[in-house]
């Protein structure tokens, strides 16, 4: 089954709903990984600066706001896995919804033209690309349209569309990224609303200490599910202490977001394999940042005084997109 996004008039009015918010999901199709590869069926050099408005758009929606990763971004082998992406001048769609996409072939079709389909996005590329892509990621990460939800009020007048979910979280969510009856206009609509932030945290982890422990396979997500933050604080305190020479007591003393920082920085030392285990042991957290900003130097050709410059949580960022 196809579903394709429907294309806002970018002179479309603002429509007023008083409701409250919330998503629909096909629990079904979840990942069983937070880290979901991606790559490109048809990559090439003439479409570089759009490829990189979709993972752009993508990082600072559904990565920054919950625990998922997605990876890899370059051209497709046979027996690639995750999600393929075609680019195409038709209509943006998945072929399925959530993992039903895994090394699905062309599963989904990206639009960086608008020739022959979307004529109204001419002009305005760069914003309908980025909406766009947010849009249909909504769906591989399994969540359906929220028009389709059977509370979805009249007043909101477009069809369903695709495959149903089958978990409501909450009241129907007028403002949602997946919702047609949006009154945002498509050429500035990525932004997830509030409750689409709800919703991927709630089936994907949040983008703290749960990214941080599922990628470092510290932890699983069905633990996680049974644990408060200060559990899962305090089982990173314990893993960074066993992954340098930080003290326990020392680390306590540390915030919330200085650890995680610390712990994807020691994550990549030891996925890169730059460091063993043993050796990170051996090493204090300054020690591992400043290994990262010679990797960095070398992996991204930015000179060592900008990366220095940077703060750790900023270097996080330029690690999760090597």
């Amino acid at each position: 089954m196809k579903y394709s996004i429907l294309l806002l008039l970018l002179s479309i009015s603002v429509k007023s709903f008083a409701v409250p918010n919330e998503g629909y999901v096909l629990d079904t199709v979840i990942w069983g990984s937070n880290k979901i590869p991606v790559c490109w069926e048809n990559l090439n050099d003439s479409n570089g600066t759009q490829r990189q408005w979709v993972r752009d758009a993508v990082s600072s929606s559904w990565e920054n706001n919950s625990a998922v990763i997605f990876t890899g971004w370059n051209s497709c082998e046979s027996n690639s896995q995750g999600i393929r992406i075609q680019v195409a001048d038709s209509g943006p769609l998945v072929w399925a919804l959530g993992d039903g996409l895994q090394g699905f072939h062309n599963g989904m079709s990206l639009n960086f033209t608008y020739f022959n389909w979307g004529q109204a996005c001419q002009g305005y590329e760069e914003g309908c690309s980025k909406s766009i892509a947010v849009h249909e990621f909504g769906h591989a990460l399994g969540f359906s349209h929220e028009q389709n939800r059977p509370d979805t009020p009249d007043s909101c007048t477009d069809s369903p569309q695709g495959t149903d979910g089958n978990t409501m979280v909450g009241a129907w969510d007028l403002t949602s990224v997946m919702n047609y009856c949006n009154p945002t206009p498509t050429n500035v609509n990525w932004n997830l609303s509030s409750t689409d932030i709800v919703m991927v945290r709630q089936f994907y982890g949040d983008d703290g200490l749960d990214s941080v422990l599922l990628s470092g396979a510290w932890r699983t997500l069905t633990e996680l599910g049974s644990m408060s933050n200060d559990d899962k604080r305090n089982t990173l305190i314990v893993e960074m202490s066993i992954h340098s020479t930080n003290s326990i007591s020392n680390l306590q003393g540390a915030s919330n977001d200085t650890l995680i920082a610390y712990g994807f920085i020691t994550q990549f030392l030891l996925n890169y394999h730059v460091r063993s285990s043993y050796e990170l042991g051996n090493m204090s957290m300054d020690d591992q940042r400043n290994t990262v900003i010679v990797e960095l130097h070398i992996r991204i050709e930015m000179s060592i005084s900008e990366l220095q410059s940077k703060p750790n949580h900023e270097l996080v960022k330029l690690l999760h997109h090597l």
